[in-house]
């Protein structure tokens, strides 16, 4: 049986049917909240606590030198190169899910949960590409201090990314990659470049 056609009849490739699912959720919990906003708990793996009582800005989660290095590489290899703000804005992420409860309490941890939600697919950047590393080193400096252009999220998605390669000389096929980005981010509520947070 062909792997990527489980649970998806129509033929469409996973990654398109699982954001799908993911949005569809999404709005199912959107819904939940609005009909009921008091009884509402987060959707965390552990799914104790209501948001409103979880401690997010309790103290700066510690990296350690080995987290930092690997959470750099990964933020580089997977999202060099995507805008400063989203490099940021992710590592904010991560580092606010460190904080919380029902998450690991390490980057690496959180990156592996990420990597499960389909994000942080590459594997660390080996190649250790010295522009990329800085600036990912410095986004997490930049998260650490405060600055979170997620607007506070906890979730984020990616569109796929074309390279320069496949939009050299096709106007059309650039159009269609960005119409496929604005539908895919279409319901986050903060979107940097390719990343859409919520």
């Amino acid at each position: 049986m062909n792997r990527a056609r489980i649970g998806n009849p129509d033929g469409v490739k996973t990654k398109v049917w699982e954001n799908g699912m993911k949005r569809a959720v999404c709005v199912w919990l959107a819904a939940l909240a609005a009909l009921f906003p008091v009884g509402v708990r987060a959707m965390t793996p552990a799914g104790a606590a209501p948001i409103e009582q979880m401690e997010t800005d309790a103290g700066n989660p510690r990296l350690t030198a080995r987290d930092r290095a690997y959470f750099a590489s990964m933020l580089a290899a997977n999202y060099g190169g995507d805008p400063y703000a989203a490099e940021v804005g992710i590592a904010a992420l991560v580092l606010r899910r460190m904080r919380m409860p029902g998450y690991p309490d390490s980057a690496a941890g959180v990156i592996a949960a990420l990597r499960a939600e389909g994000e942080f697919l590459l594997p660390p950047d080996t190649k250790k590409d010295p522009g990329r590393m800085r600036r990912a080193r410095d986004a997490i400096r930049d998260a650490e201090a405060g600055m979170d252009p997620s607007g506070g999220a906890l979730f984020f998605r990616s569109a796929p990314a074309l390279s320069g390669f496949d939009l050299r000389f096709d106007d059309a096929r650039e159009d269609a990659a960005r119409r496929e980005t604005e539908r895919l981010l279409a319901d986050c509520r903060v979107v940097c470049g390719r990343v859409g947070f919520w």
